[in-house]
């Protein structure tokens, strides 16, 4: 797993605390395509597997890109000053709102193809951020002891 957090950090530029996040992203793609395909695949065939996966991967790819974002927008406001440090950052998570809504709005528009496997998808894409932010904790932690 070292290695791999290596090459995210290398990638982005970022700490070893993102990459370990833009690791357990990737592992969590991968866990939540196994799982959500082999449930759609008992109930529906394999009708709405391709727009679960696909859902999906934009979801994970859109949380370890907005992973690097929060953390270059960390990095830039520690040498602002207080009020230019708040409107900046202010505007940062406005824009990965916006990034986030970029990603949702034509997933639920083209329904037709995503279906509803689909939005389920990109909506655990989206927060597998969240889910890997706890592992990462927990992982930092364990490595202190």
């Amino acid at each position: 797993m070292k290695k791999i957090e290596s090459l995210f950090g290398r990638i982005f530029n970022v700490s070893e605390t993102a990459a370990i996040m833009c690791t357990v992203i990737t592992v969590l793609f991968f866990i939540l395509l196994a799982i959500g395909s082999g449930v759609l695949f008992f109930i529906y065939g394999y009708e709405y597997i391709l727009p679960f996966a696909t859902a999906i991967l934009i979801g994970c790819a859109l949380s370890i890109i907005k992973v690097a974002l929060i953390e270059k927008s960390l990095n830039k406001s520690m040498d602002m000053e207080s009020e230019k440090a708040r409107s900046f950052s202010s505007l940062q998570t406005i824009a990965r709102h916006f990034l986030t809504a970029i990603i949702l709005v034509p997933i639920f528009l083209f329904r037709d193809f995503f279906g509803y496997a689909g939005i389920i998808g990109g909506i655990l894409g989206i927060t597998s951020l969240q889910i890997s932010a706890y592992i990462a904790n927990f992982i930092l932690k364990k490595r202190e002891r």
